[in-house]
């Protein structure tokens, strides 16, 4: 598939307000699309259709593929090039407002070359969503994804650092350079692998969500006053410590006893 071919024939214009940069090289379209992994039976969604690199692989798996685009520009554009896929089903929409339960699958496999707009938005999402997914293969940019498995104690360290790193297995794949895109960058891409945990331990996952962005909402405050406080230990976490310092198994032990300690109030 010749991407720049594409783009002259059909004198698209990428739209800078939406994100747009589009993948060129079918080498590293394949490496994508090989680490989804993809078998008999599976279902896959692709978020971000754009002019069908990675879409035009997945199909020839012979599964059935959702492609969501929001541009109607791109997705009217391949309506035309796929009539008659029995196998695909495309939807020209926001991500963000659809549920995955709505598909009516157990789980469904992810993939995306993400508009970098929407990364850390369509993380959560994938979070809200997390019953339904099998995994997630996605292509953000480097310092996004860096942000994704940061570890404590770092400056990009933050709350999608622990939700991300609590709810899911995370594996780094290979980065991208900026010119096998179009329009090219002088930006790193890097794709990622998210797989659901099976086991978690937060008792109350909406108490652990809380704790977390309430936190890091004042990260350089220390944890009893941004949680309002007057102990110094709660859940054998030295509350005059700063939300960086703790990693996500820490941060499940400070909101299990925030929750039980609410309780008893």
């Amino acid at each position: 598939m010749k991407v720049k071919e594409l783009i002259e024939e059909h004198s698209i214009v990428p739209r800078k307000s939406m994100g747009q940069n589009f993948l060129t090289s079918d080498e590293v379209a394949v490496r994508i699309v090989e680490e989804c992994n993809i078998k008999t039976g599976d279902v896959v969604l692709e978020v971000g259709t754009g002019l069908g690199i990675l879409t035009e692989r997945i199909l020839a798996y012979g599964v059935k593929v959702y492609g969501v685009e929001k541009d109607s520009v791109l997705y009217g554009l391949l309506v035309e090039r796929y009539k008659g896929m029995s196998n695909l089903f495309l939807m020209c929409g926001n991500i963000l407002y659809i549920r995955l339960s709505d598909f009516g699958y157990r789980r469904i496999k992810i993939v995306s070359n993400l508009p970098y707009s929407i990364s850390s938005d369509f993380l959560y999402w994938v979070l809200e969503n997390r019953g339904y997914v099998d995994s997630c293969v996605l292509t953000l940019q480097k310092e996004v994804a860096q942000r994704v498995y940061a570890k404590p104690g770092s400056k990009i360290y933050g709350s999608i650092s622990v939700l991300v790193q609590y709810y899911m297995e995370i594996n780094r794949l290979f980065d991208i350079s900026g010119d096998l895109f179009y329009p090219s960058s002088k930006v790193l891409s890097q794709v990622i692998v998210l797989r659901p945990k099976e086991c978690l331990s937060a008792i109350d996952e909406g108490v652990f969500f809380n704790v977390v962005h309430r936190v890091f909402a004042h990260r350089r405050k220390q944890l009893k006053n941004s949680l309002g406080l007057r102990v110094s230990i709660l859940g054998g976490i030295d509350l005059s410590r700063r939300p960086e310092e703790l990693s996500w198994e820490e941060f499940v032990r400070l909101s299990n006893a925030y929750k039980e300690r609410e309780d008893e109030r």
